[in-house]
């Protein structure tokens, strides 16, 4: 589940800030409630918390080194572009 972290383009994968349940899903006492209600029944919830990559506001790019990130331009692919790299040999799950 990574649906709720505070996002601008209702994108979980642009996070602006980790620690902000996204106001379109609820509220902070909402999340705690599905968590308790899934411990009621014995279950796990399983987060995904995308750090690779984060929204242009997160306080990461504003106040960032500018350097490392990868910006691509609306519809351009940001492969090929300066620090873009494909790690498509390195299989770590076997």
């Amino acid at each position: 589940m990574n649906f709720h972290f505070q996002d601008d383009y209702f994108n979980s994968y642009n996070v602006i800030d980790h620690l902000k349940v996204d106001k379109r899903f609820g509220t902070e006492e909402h999340f705690k409630e599905l968590i308790d209600a899934a411990h009621n029944r014995d279950m796990y919830v399983v987060m995904d918390m995308p750090v690779s990559s984060v929204s242009t506001q997160h306080p990461w790019f504003r106040d960032g080194d500018a350097e490392v990130f990868i910006t691509a331009s609306e519809g351009q692919a940001a492969f090929g572009q300066p620090n873009y790299y494909q790690f498509l040999s390195d299989n770590t799950t076997k």
